[in-house]
């Protein structure tokens, strides 16, 4: 068996901790572990003018190093900090710098508009086209980087190893040397329980460009959903939007015949 991981939202050590339950706790069946590890990080000139966090107050996120010194080598910030689409502190960290006055008129220009006709799904569209044409003083998706490991489990299943490695994101200059694929053999999937019809050398190959492809391909999904959680944060700073009631408020309310 052959598991995927992808931490969005998890640091490199997060991602090998799951690996390792896949890998020494599944009786031997899980064989390979894919782990696409993402790291977000944004200037110190991209300032987001809808948080209200002090900026001094600022500490740079710790380095990301595993218990075996094996390091996420596109970076040492820790991806939780700003990568996490589920996470209102994504859309309310404030860099250090002012950044551009220039850049962020249309921005401020429609914060001052927000009035009670201001719908949450329209101050969504603005913001997505502010973004996309780099107006907002933080973009809703910062620089990306990305790493893959491929893990198995040592032969005495006490720990495991990153048998293949490289960087995804950025994408390699057009003259590089980095590998444009990689592959697991049958063998490295079923161990000795190779069925007949295959030979244990036969290989599957996973292309890196098209799993770049498919990466891009999902962030105007996550800009998306970011642009509504910054809308919906918006209008709950001008007092337009109250709290939403929770599942568990709900239940509660209903419980008790409110």
């Amino acid at each position: 068996m052959v598991v995927c991981e992808a931490g969005w939202a998890e640091t490199l050590e997060d991602l090998k901790t799951d690996a390792k339950l896949w890998l020494l706790h599944t009786g031997g069946q899980t064989k390979i572990v894919i782990v696409i590890c993402f790291t977000e990080t944004h200037t110190k000139d991209e300032t987001d003018p809808t948080s209200k966090a002090d900026p001094t107050s600022e500490t740079d996120p710790p380095s990301e190093t595993d218990s075996t010194n094996e390091t996420d080598p596109t970076s040492k910030t820790d991806p939780t900090s700003e990568i996490d689409p589920t996470s209102e502190a994504s859309e309310g960290v404030t860099g250090t710098g002012g950044g551009q006055v220039g850049v962020r008129v249309g921005e401020r220009a429609l914060i001052k508009s927000i009035n009670e006709s201001t719908k949450q799904d329209d101050l969504a569209d603005e913001l997505l086209e502010l973004n996309e044409h780099g107006e907002l003083g933080m973009p809703l998706i910062g620089k990306l980087q990305a790493s893959l490991y491929v893990y198995c489990a040592n032969e005495d299943y006490k720990d495991i190893t990153a048998v293949f490695s490289t960087a995804i994101l950025p994408p390699p200059p057009a003259d590089s040397v980095a590998p444009c694929l990689f592959q697991i053999t049958m063998k490295d999937i079923f161990g000795e329980d190779v069925p007949k019809d295959m030979k244990p050398t036969d290989p599957i190959t996973f292309s890196l460009p098209v799993l770049r492809e498919i990466i891009a391909d999902t962030l105007p999904d996550t800009a998306w959903y970011r642009a509504n959680r910054r809308a919906k944060k918006l209008l709950k700073e001008t007092g337009l939007l109250g709290e939403c009631e929770t599942f568990a408020q709900r239940k509660r309310r209903r419980k008790g015949g409110a």
